[in-house]
């Protein structure tokens, strides 16, 4: 019966022990026992005698995990097809193992393993490198991958408690991010696959890939332009978004370079909604009559003149404008107009505030009326803004139709800064990116919606703006005309007049944005009437829903897209900046970062320091700038760069303390402090002083010779010859010998005039 049994082992599925055993056992039909190694514990392993590995990158791992947990250093000293040894590095360590391949199968079995360790613990383990750190932590980066790595390396030490560089760390990071998105190469070979699968996903999207010739002459071509459109996207503008289009271009920070161009729209509730994105390889008039010439055919833009577009005024684009829309109006952003201004000369807060009253100016009485108050600060300006037609960035000139009075080009530059993580990264990974960020945006919006806003006609934002013409209009009486007409008188006294059938105000504010202004709130408090109810449709909440009534697609992985078997492209070259990609917008001067204005608006600690401002250099030579006299070429070719020695010796006055006492000083002390009084001393070519010396005492001669004229010390160089002791007074005359210790200085050289004096009289 036992025979039998054992016969019949053979035909049992295997017998594995549960997965969180480290190694599982089973029977062989011999009945022997066999240990197999579980690969989900390479980084903690136990060998014995026996055990199997599939593979010899199972084992290899194996012995790094084991190198990590005991922190010694371990080395593979023979590796080929049929053996691995390791051995401990340690000096005199005896720990070894070696495995073999079994054979006629691909398996390898430890056959000899000491597991003695002789030698002591090190914090420097030299298995521990980028490699296997960036495969052990891929699963954290993979949850958090904007992980500083700073703190994971702080993180990974406190974890393996051995030592791991700052290199080290941040090679382990990009391993794992590279890991986790692909290598950047390799996804060119998915576009193709990834452009079919959003068609098929969302049908009637428009996503094009084009590709031009390579440089080099290869045969396959490379990658050049990627353009999408979701439908969704398209169906929702044209049912309820006001016929307003912001575009502009962004650097990509990834490993090829390039710009992504963006179509930006506003909602009803004012808020950002993209339209389209596109990767070029620069803001050139090219790419933007292709990118505006695919929006205007996805739109189905049949009259140009009833869209209305504003940008940052890039190169490339104005000409583009021209081209593709030829008819329709255009806007600048008065902040990079300002900032051009500034570029021109006219700096300062006069200016600044001076151009955006022009621009906040409703009527063409006010426009006047604010051109003549920037006149009078500089008459320059004119000539300035000569090129620069007002219809393109004052409120007098716009058109009342698309019911919008935006002067900056904030919504691409939103969309921009909501989307600055995708930028560094790879273009497949960008371009996922992105497409989930509007697919959850497009659903937060339509749930919002759907649970929040039921009950209310407008949208909240410009319920906002209702509430603060609500105030505003206290400052205004109305005088009614009859029952849609009314005077307002204001204050300040301007009147206004107010028509609440036809929706309109003589300020305009109300005819351009579609909410009434505080005129008209005072107009329509008066005859106790609702303000919602003359609040331009586009504003409802039915209209919001309209816009965000379909939702994009999901989409599948990449193991699950069909195979289109097209040629994939070749990488670009699009002209990427060396070194480390900057994240932040260049901050100015005299602006406040966001991070520090955030921080004191939540009651954290204020901004005490502003970013340094930076002034050009002036010569005072040549009078150019960005340079000084040092470095001034017509200095230099005027033959001045080197200045004359002065040789011939010059009369000098030193202001030096005198003694009042009749003793000397010696050499080396300090003269005191009470007594003294001011005296000019002449510091003459040939000698010093003019008493001739008494007797007990040589004559002397002081040679003063002038070499430089910084110190006056550098001026004054003496020769002493020895001097007897004065009788009776025990002290000492300062003097100087060649080559001896004591010589004349500054301090005691009052003490060594006044002797001279005295002792020499007929000097």
């Amino acid at each position: 019966m036992a025979l039998r049994s054992r016969r019949l082992n053979h035909l049992l599925p295997l017998q594995y022990g549960s997965g969180d055993d480290f190694e599982s056992e089973y029977e062989n039909e011999e009945g022997d026992c066999k240990a197999v190694f579980n690969a989900s514990k390479k980084y903690d392993p136990n060998f014995e005698i026996g055990m199997s590995f599939s593979s010899k990158s199972d084992f290899k791992d194996a012995v790094y995990g084991h190198a990590v947990k005991t922190r010694r250093s371990l080395k593979i000293t023979k590796n080929d097809s049929r053996r691995i040894y390791a051995r401990c590095d340690g000096e005199g360590c005896e720990w070894r193992i070696n495995v073999l391949k079994v054979i006629g199968e691909t398996t390898f079995q430890i056959r000899e393993y000491n597991s003695v360790h002789t030698c002591a613990r090190s914090f420097n383990v030299k298995n521990v490198n980028s490699g296997w750190l960036s495969k052990k932590y891929e699963d954290s980066f993979r949850t958090d991958p904007n992980r500083a790595v700073k703190g994971f390396r702080k993180d990974v030490i406190k974890d393996i408690r051995c030592n791991v560089s700052k290199y080290q760390a941040y090679r382990a990071k990009r391993n794992a991010l590279n890991a986790i998105d692909g290598a950047t190469d390799d996804q060119f070979a998915l576009l193709w696959d990834y452009a079919e699968e959003l068609r098929k996903s969302n049908p009637r999207s428009n996503v094009i890939m084009v590709m031009t010739d390579s440089d080099d002459g290869n045969v396959n071509k490379k990658f050049a332009k990627f353009y999408v459109m979701f439908d969704v996207l398209r169906v929702g503008f044209l049912s309820g978004c006001r016929p307003i289009i912001g575009v502009d271009g962004c650097h990509l920070k990834g490993p090829h370079g390039g710009v992504l161009l963006t179509a930006v729209s506003i909602d009803p509730n004012n808020n950002l909604y993209p339209l389209a994105y596109a990767i070029v390889s620069g803001e050139t008039r090219e790419a933007w009559e292709r990118f505006l010439g695919l929006l205007k055919s996805d739109l189905n833009m049949v009259r140009e003149d009833a869209y209305t577009f504003i940008s940052d005024k890039q190169k490339g684009l104005i000409p583009a404008f021209e081209s593709v829309f030829p008819g329709s109006d255009k806007r600048y952003c008065v902040r990079h107009l300002h900032g051009n201004m500034k570029t021109a000369g006219f700096k300062g807060l006069a200016y600044k505030f001076a151009l955006w009253n022009v621009a906040r100016a409703t009527t063409k009485s006010e426009f006047k009326v604010r051109m003549e108050e920037m006149i009078k600060l500089n008459e320059r300006v004119v000539d300035w803004l000569s090129d620069k037609p007002p219809v393109h960035w004052s409120m007098a000139f716009f058109d009342t139709f698309p019911k919008c009075d935006i002067l900056l080009n904030n919504v691409c530059e939103s969309f921009n800064s909501c989307i600055l993580e995708a930028r560094e990264k790879p273009f497949l990974t960008m371009l996922e990116w992105i497409r989930e960020f509007i697919m959850l945006r497009l659903t937060e919006n339509r749930d919002r919606a759907e649970k929040k806003w039921s009950d209310k006609k407008i949208c909240p934002k410009i319920r906002k703006i209702l509430d603060k013409n609500m105030d505003k209009a206290a400052d205004s009486i109305p005088i009614k005309s009859d029952q849609y007409n009314y005077e307002i008188s204001c204050y300040d006294g301007a009147r206004y007049v107010v028509n609440l059938q036809k929706f309109s105000c003589s300020c305009r504010k109300w005819d351009l944005t579609g909410i009434p202004c505080n005129h008209a709130m005072s107009a329509i408090c008066s005859q106790v009437l609702n303000p919602e109810d003359f609040v331009n449709p586009c504003y409802s909440v039915q209209t919001f829903k309209r816009v965000y009534r379909y939702a994009i697609m999901p989409v599948n992985g990449p193991k699950l897209w069909a195979q289109t078997g097209n040629i994939p492209p070749l990488p670009p070259n699009f002209g990427r900046k060396a070194g480390r990609p900057s994240r932040a917008r260049r901050i100015e001067p005299d602006e406040i970062p966001n991070k520090q204005r955030r921080s004191s608006k939540r009651g954290q600690k204020k901004p005490i320091k502003l970013k340094r401002q930076s002034f050009k250099v002036k010569c005072h030579y040549c009078g150019g700038t960005g340079h000084n006299q040092k470095g001034c070429d017509k200095k230099k070719e005027d033959g001045q760069n080197q200045p004359q020695k002065r040789l011939t010796a010059r009369k000098r006055t030193i202001s030096t303390p005198i003694l009042q006492s009749q003793e000397f000083i010696s050499v080396g002390s300090q003269p005191p402090t009470q007594g003294i009084q001011s005296q000019e001393v002449n510091v003459m070519e040939e000698q010093v002083g003019s008493q001739p010396p008494t007797q007990e005492i040589q004559s002397q001669e002081v040679n003063v010779m002038e070499e430089q004229v910084s110190h006056p010390l550098r001026h004054i160089f003496s020769q002493y010859s020895n001097v007897n002791e004065a009788s009776g007074s025990g002290s000492q005359v300062p003097f100087l010998t060649k080559g001896g210790k004591r010589f004349v200085t500054m301090t005691n050289l009052p003490a060594a005039i006044h002797a001279t004096k005295k002792k020499k009289p007929n000097t």
